[in-house]
Parts: structure tokens; sequence; C-alpha cells
């Protein structure tokens, strides 16, 4: 069936229609890349724990390695006070007695260490917990906003549903090989597959158009496409028939 007027009009319709669905889907597929982006911040922010963290830990074991050592100073200590009552000479005696009096040396600035890093410890404490009160607080703000963004896509989706059922209302009024072109056409051409006839020039490519192909499109009455773009081409709304 030859299409009429009426039909490159509803064409007009339907390419507004597409283009408007694009933007819509446009949309829709920025969101996963926006809740990743927001996901990577999530990570990055998290990290600044795990360093603390790791602080803690290395603090905490130079601690217990100091605790460790003391703890052998300690038992030797009390070990060489009981060899004390075994010795049989006076030069092993005071000998020994050196030995005590090194370790107990060593015991004093071991203890001095431990309690150094005690110290640091607690400050490093208190640096984890302020930190970790910070990130609680940037990662509830941005999965907050992460949720927005997923209630958004769910409300954009259904308005998709929505504009696809009227898309498909206006394909199907449409003469079946006039929209089959459509659709062929526009999947040729970037998404465009109507272009509007404005002053003889097409105006998608902005190529002027052979006489024959402006009277025919005036004409309405068959499909005529574009020299250069071979878009279908349609009199321009308000335009002089």
């Amino acid at each position: 069936m030859a299409p009429t007027k009426e039909d490159f009009a509803v064409l007009l319709r339907l390419q507004k229609a597409d283009k408007d669905l694009d933007a819509l889907r446009a949309k829709i597929a920025e969101v996963p890349e926006d809740v990743a982006a927001i996901r990577l911040e999530i990570e990055e922010e998290s990290g600044k724990h795990a360093a603390v963290y790791a602080k803690s830990r290395e603090v905490q074991a130079r601690k217990k390695d100091r605790e460790n050592s003391m703890a052998q100073k300690e038992e030797l200590i009390r070990k060489h006070q009981r060899d004390l009552n075994q010795v049989k000479s006076n030069e092993a005696f005071k000998a020994l007695l050196k030995e005590i009096d090194d370790e107990k040396a060593a015991v004093g600035d071991l203890e001095t260490v431990i309690l150094e890093l005690m110290d640091e410890a607690e400050a490093v404490r208190k640096e984890e917990a302020g930190i970790k009160a910070q990130i609680d607080g940037f990662v509830k703000e941005r999965e907050g906003h992460i949720a927005e963004l997923e209630a958004k896509k769910t409300d954009l989706e259904n308005e998709l549903a929505q504009w696809e059922e009227g898309r498909r209302k206006i394909f199907d009024s449409l003469p079946a090989d006039l929209a089959a072109f459509y659709d062929k056409t526009r999947e040729r051409r970037a998404g465009v597959g109507v272009s509007q006839l404005k002053e003889n020039t097409c105006s998608e490519c902005k190529m002027t158009q052979p006489p024959q192909a402006v009277v025919n499109v005036k004409k309405g009455i068959v499909i005529v496409t574009c020299d250069s773009c071979q878009r279908i081409l349609v009199l321009a709304e308000g335009a002089p028939a």
C-alpha cells in the first residue's frame, strides 16, 4: 500500500519517539557506571582503614616481640640468681653478678620501649577509631546515593516500558513496508532514519536535493531518500507543500 502524507507525519512522530527512547536508554545505561564509580570510591576510602589497621598490627607485633625478649631476660635473671648459690670462686660469683646486672639493665630498656609502644598503640587505636567513624559516615552516605540511583533506574525502566508501548502503537499504525524501511534506515544511519526537508535541503546532512526529489517529498505519496545520507526525507513541519 502506498504511503500518504499522514503516514509521513506519523513517521516524524515515530522518529521523535525513538530519539526520546534512545535518550532514556542512555540514562538507564549511565546508572550502573555511576554505581560502579561510587563503589570504587567506597573501596578506596575503606583502604584508609586497612592501612591504619596494618599499622596497629605492626605496633602490636613489635610490642609482643619486646615482651617476649623481656620475659626471656627475666627468666635468665632468675636462673643466674639460682646459679649464685652454686658457684665456688669469688671471680665466678662476681662475673655472674655482672651478667645479672646487665640483664636487669636490658630488662629496664625493654620496659621503656614497651611503654613507648603502648603509647604508640593507643595513639594508633584512636586514629583507627576516628578513621573508622569517618569511613562509616562516608559509606553510609554513598550507599544512600547508590540506593537513590537504583530507585531512579527502576523508575526509568518503568517509564521506558510505557514509552516502548507507545512507540509500538505508532509503528503499527504505519504501512508495513514504510515501517520496515524506516527501521532498517535507522539502524544503518546511527539511529536517525528520517530527515526533514527544509528549503530543499536535507536537515541531517545539509545536502541540497534534486528538484524531482523535492517534488516527490511534497507530494508525500512515495518514499524518497536523501541522495547523500540515504535517510527518508519528510517535508519539514510547517513548510509549504
